[in-house]
């Protein structure tokens, strides 16, 4: 599964040109899984960047995860790319 979150994000950040906050999903195993994907202004797709995955808690989801744990201004600073993965059902 890593593998293919990896591609998508790298095929879907190497057409942004600009700080972006993106909602979306894969589906992989017969279940689709929700992810947002932060990409700070800096982004430079010549460029090698970290992906940093900021995972929430068992009774919590990804977006209370990306305020409560808010990455995105050190993204902005550190230059790297963040991911906020839903986590699935037991």
């Amino acid at each position: 599964m890593r593998i293919y979150l990896f591609i998508l994000l790298f095929f879907l950040s190497s057409l942004i040109s600009a700080q972006q906050t993106i909602n979306d999903s894969i589906f992989h195993n017969g279940i689709y899984r929700t992810y947002i994907l932060y990409v700070p202004a800096t982004y430079n797709a010549a460029n090698a960047t970290p992906l940093v995955l900021n995972f929430h808690g068992y009774t919590s989801n990804a977006n209370a995860q990306m305020y409560y744990g808010d990455f995105r201004a050190i993204a902005d600073t550190a230059n790297f790319i963040l991911v906020h993965p839903m986590g699935t059902l037991d």
